[in-house]
């Protein structure tokens, strides 16, 4: 993830934003040149606004509700979690388990009023790329896919797929 051939920075130059890894303890934070503070001291790096705090977990299994909780309690537009599962079974219970955790906090409240949460599972397949993104909503997530379809998660999981180039 670190580093200046990683896509976290391909992602940061494509959306014309910066960004700082393990900003308080965040993986990486994206934020506008505008967001710096600017009586910092030279060379750190303090932010007023961020405009996204992203979280990336090899394994799902390791404790997603960790970094869920991490986010939930940090201040930024929209907060990213990327895990790689081994299959749909782990999905399913690892989302339900996250929308309880945050519906029932009360940052959930405010997670819902300001700012955007996003789940993004992924497969690293030898010719392409599989993700779905969850969007976290009151009422359930709703997925989101290549094709830019949005569903609930009660109408069913599906995969979405593109080929890399």
């Amino acid at each position: 993830m670190y580093g200046d051939n990683s896509v976290v920075v391909d992602i940061a130059r494509q959306m014309g934003l910066q960004h700082y890894f393990e900003y308080y303890k965040i993986d990486t934070i994206f934020f506008k040149d505008s967001d710096k503070v600017a009586v910092a001291p030279q060379g750190q790096t303090w932010v007023s606004t961020i405009q996204i705090a992203f979280e990336h977990e090899n394994y799902i299994n390791s404790g997603l509700f960790q970094e869920v909780s991490h986010l939930m309690i940090t201040d930024c537009n929209l907060a990213v979690l990327v895990t790689y599962p081994n299959n749909d079974t782990e999905i399913e219970r690892e989302i339900k388990g996250l929308h309880k955790l945050i519906s029932s906090s009360l940052q959930g409240k405010t997670t819902i009023q300001n700012k955007n949460f996003l789940l993004i599972f992924g497969w690293n397949l030898i010719d392409k790329i599989e993700w779905v993104g969850c969007q976290y909503k009151e009422d359930d997530w709703h997925i989101l896919n290549a094709d830019c379809e949005v569903f609930k998660l009660s109408d069913g999981l599906r995969k979405s797929s593109f080929s890399i180039k």
